[in-house]
């Protein structure tokens, strides 16, 4: 048996995710003594659970791990980008099961529910009010999850070198130690601490305990799943829009800025280019569409600006929480809304869109460009922006990185919106809307999706979530590969 055990550990990443994913999947039944009256839809968790631990124990048995040179492997992106596609993939079927069960769902509808909460986005197409607490909970808990991600998870607890090699395919850019396992290890206590203090803070300020472990889970990875039809509205309480806000900005900073304000530096990252952005981006969009609110009629000053800061926070971080319906607000502020969508959070966080420093560099090179033309040939310019305490010089490489990347997830949304005019008949402002949301993992929508939406629609809104939460590039490298190789076994076999 401890043989069995030990090759099961040194087994096969395929092997050990699909495990940690089924024991995921039987997380949220730790609530049963709570909910006794829900002990019979235990096993639409238990079943996939169980699928998944027999799966991944046959595999990881059958095809071991095998030692690279030195017992190092260092993929490139492309190497890495398949399994982390397989991981993600297998994770929305497994996650879907649940809902096909207990809610008598669709296939279509279960997996769109599972693929919007493991990429945190947030749009939905059940009715929250009719759910049972353990669906609620897998719902908020796939959203955490995913928010983490899964090689983050597999590597703070195996530490296998072939786990370690994906950390950059899942699109985590920063080290915060010498080696990726202890960084894994810091970035998940700071995760894990973060849900503890946002539990304890909903708690105190008078939101159910349930409803808080939610709530945190989903304002923490940027999602945005409530367990209330009206979202953070139902609640018309101060405080706890205030703790949403920050639990949001939490989720939206990179974890290299989160780790260094939990060492109390704050100097320090209010000097770093990204929160500089950030805030800029917070204060100026707030005020505008605070303004524009009140010049319309929606409220006092107060509350306006309370909406106005609320729904641009929760929008750039791309978590989607709510303190109104967004269809009342004026044009304008629904303008601000979905340009915040295409920007985003913070790379290496846990929101999706373009992330801030990309913005914030094509800002800098856009700005230098019309510099150039308005001043005199000989003059030369440098570039810098600061990130993890350096200066660091904005090379050719990086401003085509930059632009390239910003034009790629621009023809990405320009294709989405147009498919998305086709099948469901739409406006072109709806579909861009409701796409900018699916692209960007917000999670805000105009009334387009639900459950009477058509499927064509929503397999487009879902490969649109699949692409911004693992950054497109990646996607379309990994299913690059897959067809190469593919192709090669294929043609292969008439050799």
């Amino acid at each position: 048996m401890i043989t069995l055990i030990k090759r099961i550990k040194a087994g096969t990443y395929y092997g050990i995710v699909i495990i940690m994913i089924g024991m995921l999947m039987a997380c949220p039944l730790l609530i049963l003594p709570f909910y006794h009256n829900e002990i019979k839809y235990a096993p639409a968790f238990l079943l996939p659970a169980s699928i998944s631990v027999l799966i991944g124990s046959v595999i990881c048995i059958l095809r071991p791990y095998h030692k690279f040179k030195g017992n190092r492997w260092q993929p490139l992106i492309k190497e890495g980008s398949v399994p982390v596609l397989f991981v993600w993939l297998y994770a929305f079927f497994a996650g879907s099961v649940p809902f096909i069960m207990i809610s008598d769902m669709s296939f279509t509808l279960s997996l769109f529910e599972s693929v919007s909460g493991w990429t945190t986005t947030g749009l939905t197409v059940v009715d929250v009010s009719k759910l049972p607490h353990l669906l609620l909970l897998h719902r908020s808990f796939m959203q955490y999850c995913g928010g983490l991600g899964f090689v983050i998870m597999i590597t703070t607890i195996s530490g296998n070198p072939e786990t370690m090699s994906l950390y950059n395919a899942e699109g985590h850019p920063d080290q915060l130690k010498p080696s990726l396992r202890g960084t894994a290890r810091i970035i998940a206590k700071l995760y894990l601490g973060g849900l503890v203090l946002g539990i304890a803070a909903y708690c105190i300020a008078g939101m159910p305990p349930f409803e808080a472990i939610c709530h945190t889970m989903s304002a923490l990875s940027t999602a945005g799943f409530s367990t209330n039809t009206t979202s953070m509205a139902a609640y018309n309480n101060s405080a706890i829009n205030i703790i949403t806000i920050v639990l949001m900005l939490v989720g939206a900073s990179n974890f290299y800025i989160v780790f260094l304000t939990a060492r109390g530096k704050i100097g320090t990252v209010l000097r770093e280019s990204e929160v500089k952005f950030m805030a800029g981006l917070t204060i100026s969009f707030s005020l505008l569409a605070a303004c524009n609110l009140y010049a319309e009629g929606k409220g006092s000053i107060g509350h306006c600006l309370m909406n106005g800061t609320f729904g641009v926070i929760t929008t750039f971080t791309t978590t989607g929480y709510s303190l109104e319906k967004y269809a009342v607000w004026p044009a304008f502020s629904l303008g601000l809304l979905a340009l915040l969508m295409i920007i985003g959070g913070s790379a290496g966080s846990t929101a999706g869109g373009i992330k801030l420093l990309r913005a914030c560099l094509l800002l800098r090179i856009t700005i230098d460009d019309l510099k150039q033309h308005l001043t005199p040939d000989r003059s030369v310019t440098s570039l810098t922006y600061r990130k993890h305490q350096t200066n660091l010089y904005i090379s050719k490489r990086i401003k085509e990185n930059t632009i390239g990347f910003v034009i790629v997830y621009m023809l990405t949304l320009t294709a989405g919106i147009l498919l998305i005019t086709l099948t469901s008949d739409c406006s072109l402002s709806t579909a861009a809307f409701e796409f900018a949301s699916a692209l960007g993992t917000v999670g805000i929508s105009n009334g387009l999706t639900g459950p009477h939406t058509n499927p064509a629609t929503l397999y487009i809104e879902m490969f649109g979530m699949f692409l911004g939460r693992l950054e497109i590039i990646m996607v379309f490298v990994g299913l690059s590969t897959c067809v190469n190789q593919a192709g090669r076994f294929i043609f292969g076999q008439f050799r």
